[in-house]
């Protein structure tokens, strides 16, 4: 449940980044502009008219290495239907009290247009380092890149010595938690388009030095783990 709310608290503060993009200097924007409806066949056209050492794509994506991308923008209509919402509010604001993105006027916004059809917001949470486009996020408590939080939160969970945990399968051997990099998909209802973003999931690392999932963990009568009392 926990890892849950994460990964839906992550994709929330991706998409209202992403739909206030527009508060970056225009000058990321470029002139060719995507519609959030691209069709197939232009998708498929992209992907083969594009080659890797092509100068055309000169950014590497750093979820997926061998995927290059390059400056484009994306029309975005207008969402706000509540007359009462002025043009210059937060968006972020919006999205918190009423649940979904909302853009107060119609725009064009800045995106990386990658050679595979993906895109993503070219704001805050995914910018460029060098020529690499990174991903950002806060959750370890300071603005950083997505892959050096997990990596700081793992590093964390491993300096903790207790175990108290049991692998369902051998009660014998006790285990702690720790997280481990996946990637996670950004529903086109938050964005316009479906895309990926890292996140971090729980797992647990155990006395016999295998990493384990939550359901090979020992449970109690409720379904809850079981954890040992301090």
């Amino acid at each position: 449940m926990f890892i849950r709310k994460c990964k839906r608290k992550l994709a929330l503060c991706i998409a209202a980044l992403f739909w206030t993009a527009c508060d970056n200097d225009s000058s990321t924007e470029s002139d060719e502009s995507v519609s959030p409806t691209e069709s197939s066949s232009e998708t498929t056209s992209t992907k083969e008219s594009s080659s890797s050492n092509s100068p055309e794509n000169p950014y590497i994506l750093a979820i997926h290495p061998t995927v290059h991308c390059k400056d484009s923008t994306i029309f975005q209509k207008a969402t706000c239907k509540n007359a009462a919402v002025p043009k210059n509010s937060s968006d972020i604001k919006f999205a918190a009290l009423y649940g979904t993105p909302c853009i107060a006027e119609d725009r064009n916004t800045p995106i990386f247009k990658c050679e595979n059809g993906s895109m993503f917001p070219n704001n805050k949470a995914f910018s460029l380092v060098g020529d690499t486009i990174v991903q950002f996020n806060d959750f370890c408590g300071e603005w950083m890149r997505a892959d050096e939080c997990i990596a700081k939160k793992a590093e964390e969970a491993e300096a903790n010595p207790e175990t108290p945990y049991k692998l369902a399968s051998d009660t014998t051997i006790n285990c702690k938690q720790t997280f481990k990099p996946i990637l996670s998909k950004l529903e086109p209802i938050l964005t316009g388009f479906q895309s990926e973003y890292l996140i971090s999931e729980g797992c647990f690392k155990c006395d016999d030095g295998n990493i384990y999932e939550r359901d090979d963990m020992l449970k109690d009568e409720k379904g809850n783990l079981w954890k040992k009392e301090n």
